[in-house]
């Protein structure tokens, strides 16, 4: 046991050092896990750290600590206030459509919780990013996990953190995991963020600055400059990753029930509202490529490819596209088949009635899409592809899909795509 502890030690500081990293996070789970720590190693692998272990093995003299529960009585704490823009909601889902009657395990849900929207006013609160986390942390050195992403909760007790920079005013803190790299969690997590900001009555004259991390990808920039945030206003947190404010403000993060009406509102206001094509009347079919993207590829894309223009689908590649663009192209597709992949998170922007055919691996059934169909009010259907080994070495996550042709013909024939 004293080598077990020699090691969990060893990882809880490699955190304490470089936090954020799933890696370091992981190795530590499978630590506790031959250690017959169960219960701790799966919170490791579910990025989240046991408080305990930190206390037991952090090299840190530091006070520091954790809300894990934001209970009504939180609002007159010295440390934060917040104010609610939206109230908590529950989402009903309709059965997802598939071959056969019985459905995937994972498609076995009812119903989503969408949690109350507030937004968190913290006086001298700080904020620290990478590209992996973050966290929000109060003037005491309290984690708020609520806010905070990634394997975070080793960042209050750490001594390794880079040295705070003091900002002035009003400032919102809205850098996340994966949070302006990645096109589903930029549309999807961080832009409904600011319709929050507008709800409670902020408009960008009231903000000194706003943080994202490394917010410099075309869609990034073509959101912001829609959305009129001055580029001076932008602090980028790979630049400056701990900050302090007179202020800190962060609005909610959503974590369950995207796409929930008033998000869904804002992001079609700011995307459709200068539909160039807006006369159009005709109605699309489109095949959702990910043919040049470094996973999640099916593998026998040519088959799929010529089965779909069968029934008259156009194949197309997003990642050439602007925002706009790719929304206009969603508001006119009357059908939709696609790999499970980011290029989905356009959905939002599809017409109720719109059919869509999500293709899967049988290695990783993520129905996060599903969902945002239900609240978007499209005609979900799915297929799982073929189990086989192309020997990539990936994750279940990446792996690449193998389409049956003949199961995919009679899905398209149940669905009726014309």
């Amino acid at each position: 046991m004293d080598t077990y502890n020699k090691e969990i030690e060893h990882y809880i500081n490699q955190l304490l050092i470089r936090p954020g990293f799933d890696k370091i996070c992981y190795d530590l789970g499978k630590i506790l896990e031959q250690s017959g720590q169960m219960e701790d190693a799966q919170l490791c692998y579910q990025r989240h750290v046991p408080v305990h272990l930190i206390e037991k093995y952090a090299q840190s003299n530091k006070s520091w600590g954790i809300l894990n529960i934001l209970s009504q009585n939180s609002n007159s704490d010295r440390d934060f206030r917040y104010e609610i823009a939206y109230s908590r909601e529950q989402l009903p889902l309709l059965p997802a459509k598939g071959l056969s009657q019985n459905l995937h395990p994972n498609f076995q849900k009812t119903n989503v919780f969408a949690k109350n929207m507030l937004v968190y006013f913290l006086p001298n609160g700080r904020g620290w990013a990478n590209q992996n986390a973050s966290a929000v942390l109060t003037q005491s050195n309290c984690l708020l996990p609520t806010l905070s992403t990634g394997v975070c909760n080793t960042v209050p007790a750490s001594n390794h953190l880079p040295n705070v920079y003091q900002l002035e005013g009003n400032v919102v803190f809205l850098s996340s995991r994966w949070g302006s790299t990645a096109y589903f969690h930029w549309i999807l997590d961080v832009l409904p963020r600011f319709q929050l900001l507008r709800k409670i009555g902020f408009c960008w004259d009231d903000i000194s600055y706003f943080v994202l991390h490394n917010p410099t990808t075309t869609f990034n920039q073509e959101a912001l400059k829609i959305l009129e945030i001055p580029p001076e206003k932008i602090i980028d947190s790979s630049d400056l990753p701990h900050i302090q404010a007179e202020q800190l403000i962060v609005p909610s993060i959503i974590r369950e029930g995207r796409a929930q009406n008033w998000a869904v509102k804002f992001l079609r206001q700011i995307f459709l509202k200068d539909l160039q094509d807006s006369h159009r009347s005709e109605r699309e079919n489109i095949y959702i490529s990910r043919k040049y993207a470094s996973r999640r590829r099916i593998a026998n894309e040519e088959e799929v490819v010529n089965l779909l223009k069968k029934y008259g689908f156009r194949q197309v590649f997003l990642e050439s596209m602007s925002v706009i663009e790719q929304a206009s192209l969603l508001y006119h597709a009357k059908n939709i088949v696609s790999p499970h992949g980011a290029g989905l998170t356009n959905i939002i922007f599809s017409q109720p009635g719109t059919k869509l055919i999500e293709i899967f691996s049988p290695y990783y059934v993520n129905t996060v899409y599903w969902q945002i169909s239900n609240n978007c009010k499209l005609d979900y259907y799915y297929l799982i592809g073929e189990y086989f080994d192309n020997k990539d070495g990936k994750n279940h996550g990446a792996k690449d899909i193998l389409v049956d042709i003949d199961s995919l013909n009679s899905l398209l024939k149940i669905a009726n795509l014309t």
